[in-house]
């Protein structure tokens, strides 16, 4: 068979190994450009990523705020429910007892009344115990749920972010000017985005922290970041005790006075508190990389929301309960002299 475009063929190696090699250099050039535009797209990618992260944190921790939120708002509303109804019965005996009150009464009659209402207020008086005994338990249940779930939602947020690629692990890719504007921000920048007034868990705004020790440089994974040690949740502020309520804010006027003098007399008294248990929380460990300092950011924030929600509704409840108290224990004294005044009549 004849040679065909005999033209193409170089007439020498020589002249084949020159044209091979352009064929070559361009080709190489070519898979250096994908390789190149490849490790761009690669570190916008990670860059991105990065960017994302700081924002995850803040998210899944507000989330799960306002679930537990929304959780106790709607058990507690049902608890109080149920009291408010029981508490409308007994105050309508209460009105019942005042109105069957009249002078016209027998003796008898006036006894078997005065008997009456003062079962009627043992009753409402162990109710409201009972109802604020049950209220201030699951408040102080949820809140101790909530600070563990929040401990135990960072550390692994802070787990996750250890093993993510970072745009500092590309240490050998050069930035363009759009990856450059892309770079993340710096820890002050970071903080005045992420936190704006900087507030602590004591709900103390400015107060300085303890000063926390320099972390290490470690090397993890074939990477050198300083590895971090943040605080633990103060979680012991968020006991009922923490909040202002014990169990002796129920007693009254004449119990605390009948315990005072108990203890003039030298008798001991009964002890009823007992200590409340304090949930455990642990130093939580990190790369120290914006990612990181963005999620203990966000869990602090976040734990201060729920400690201002949770001392409101204590405090809010207390005053409820207080303010029940005392106006069963005012009537208490009206409601004698109402009796007094009564029997004096009929003698």
């Amino acid at each position: 068979r004849p040679i065909t475009r005999e033209t193409l063929i170089p007439p020498s190696a020589e002249d084949m190994i020159a044209k091979h090699e352009l064929i070559f250099s361009e080709m190489q050039s070519q898979t250096e450009s994908h390789m190149e535009a490849g490790q761009k797209e690669a570190r916008a990618q990670v860059v991105k990523v990065g960017d994302t992260l700081l924002h995850v944190p803040g998210a899944v921790f507000s989330k799960l705020f306002q679930t537990v939120r929304e959780a106790l708002d709607i058990s507690v509303g049902a608890t109080d429910l149920k009291y408010h109804r029981q508490h409308l019965k007994l105050m309508a005996k209460q009105e019942e007892h005042k109105l069957s009150l009249k002078p016209s009464l027998r003796p008898d009659d006036v006894d078997r009344l005065q008997i009456l209402e003062m079962e009627r207020m043992h009753t409402s008086v162990d109710s409201l115990r009972k109802h604020a005994h049950e209220v201030m338990g699951k408040i102080g249940r949820v809140a101790k749920a909530f600070g563990g779930l929040l401990d135990r939602a960072t550390e692994q947020t802070l787990r996750l972010m250890d093993s993510t690629v970072l745009p500092e692990d590309l240490t050998s890719l050069e930035l363009d000017d759009h990856l450059r504007a892309m770079r993340r921000k710096n820890l002050r920048q970071l903080q005045r985005l992420l936190r704006g007034g900087m507030t602590y868990p004591s709900g103390k705004e400015g107060e300085k922290e303890e000063e926390e020790e320099v972390p290490a440089p470690v090397a993890v994974d074939g990477r050198t970041y300083l590895q971090r040690t943040w605080r633990a949740l103060p979680l012991s502020s968020l006991t009922l005790k923490a909040a202002g309520w014990t169990k002796s804010s129920l007693k009254t006027d004449e119990e605390i006075e009948r315990e005072k003098a108990l203890l003039e007399e030298g008798d001991e008294l009964e002890e009823e508190e007992t200590e409340e248990e304090v949930p455990e929380s642990y130093m939580v460990e990190g790369l120290d990389t914006p990612c990181q300092q963005a999620a203990v950011n966000a869990r602090d924030r976040v734990f201060q929301q729920f400690l201002n929600y949770y001392y409101k509704q204590v405090a809010d409840h207390k005053q409820l309960i207080l303010a029940q108290l005392r106006d069963e224990m005012l009537w208490k004294k009206i409601w004698e002299q109402l009796i007094s005044k009564c029997k004096g009549s009929l003698s």
